[in-house]
């Protein structure tokens, strides 16, 4: 999770993101946005897991106070809750948390893509292989293509201490995230799903991207 100084990067987050299960993709982009272990917070909200410190980005050294919890059965099969909490700063958020967050929702892309291709590589129809099909084939290519240009973005937006255009890419994950998600069809509804990650991606969006999405 660490580069040689110890440090967990913004491309590391995506990678985690991926591959593991959401708590520990948020652990990761609250390492990588404030050097602390915890889950972060924005504009009022946090989406964590229910024994996760919660880090305010703005203010990374002081004590968040949770007002109130919401159980939702579609975070929970992902371990997570949703939670309205003490607002400790009315701050835009710092360029590395705001890369952090679009590195986590882009992993979460390609976790839900792997998902689908997992899902879809024995299954036939029409007397086809699934992924055979002209329509499928173009939907993974072309939200594997975006992925590799999300990523590279993210490193480059790294090296030089900021993102541009973040309402671009955050609205660029939000219409991939929707396609890919219709790869599953009714499957992707179960319990820790695509559905459930298509979700929490839309949730991380309006809490820390709050200037240009809707509230929760």
């Amino acid at each position: 999770m660490s580069d040689m100084q110890g440090r967990t990067t913004a491309t590391h987050v995506f990678d985690i993101a991926r591959r593991e299960m959401p708590h520990v993709a948020l652990a990761a982009a609250c390492r990588a946005a404030t050097d602390r272990a915890g889950h972060l917070t924005g504009h009022g909200y946090a989406l964590h897991a229910p024994d996760a410190s919660l880090i305010d980005p703005a203010c990374p050294d002081a004590v968040v106070r949770i007002v109130e919890t919401v159980v939702d059965p579609a975070l929970s099969a992902l371990g997570l809750v949703l939670s309205r909490v003490e607002t400790l700063a009315a701050s835009r958020l710092e360029p590395k948390a705001e890369i952090a967050i679009i590195a986590l929702r882009a992993g979460l892309l390609a976790r839900l893509l792997d998902l689908a291709f997992e899902h879809l590589r024995e299954r036939e129809s029409f007397g086809r292989k699934t992924l055979q099909h002209q329509l499928v084939k173009a939907r993974f290519s072309d939200t594997g293509a975006f992925l590799g240009q999300l990523r590279e973005e993210v490193g480059l937006s790294q090296d030089r201490g900021r993102i541009d255009g973040a309402e671009r890419l955050h609205n660029g994950i939000d219409t991939q995230t929707a396609q890919a998600a219709k790869l599953m069809g009714g499957h992707g509804l179960r319990a820790g799903s695509i559905h459930g990650l298509e979700y929490a991606s839309g949730l991380l969006r309006a809490i820390f991207a709050a200037r240009s999405h809707s509230g929760i």
